[in-house]
């Protein structure tokens, strides 16, 4: 269905097509604004493993004045950073300097709809 032969699709009831998972969760939940999601796409994703990883990057990305991306609710922007500190927590472990995402990644990881959904075997996105 995806054009790409990419995972996961969304077929909406008029029959239209959603392909990529930005776009589905932009669909399931209109109203939440995402503005996290353009540093995402433009500076979070295209950098390297090891700048993420060092302590210029990674600690830069949790929001110190909301318990969320999203603001004060949880939201597309969690939705959508979540596999990848899950990726970057199994693979690296977050550094202790970064106690807001430690603190972060240990309530959300336990919502059902991460663990129903998660992928177990992922790759790196670069």
């Amino acid at each position: 269905m995806n054009p790409e032969g990419l995972v996961p699709v969304l077929i909406k009831e008029d029959g239209t097509v959603l392909c990529e998972s930005d776009r589905i969760v932009t669909f399931m939940n209109p109203s939440d604004d995402c503005i996290f999601s353009s540093y995402l796409n433009t500076d979070f994703l295209p950098s390297t493993k090891s700048a993420i990883i060092s302590s210029s990057l990674l600690p830069s990305i949790m929001p110190t004045s909301s318990s969320y991306f999203s603001g004060e609710e949880f939201g597309n922007s969690d939705i959508r950073v979540l596999p990848f500190i899950q990726r970057i927590e199994e693979e690296y472990g977050i550094p202790e300097e970064c106690g807001d995402l430690k603190e972060w990644w240990a309530r959300n990881k336990e919502r059902e709809s991460f663990k129903q959904t998660v992928v177990k075997q992922w790759w790196w996105w670069w």
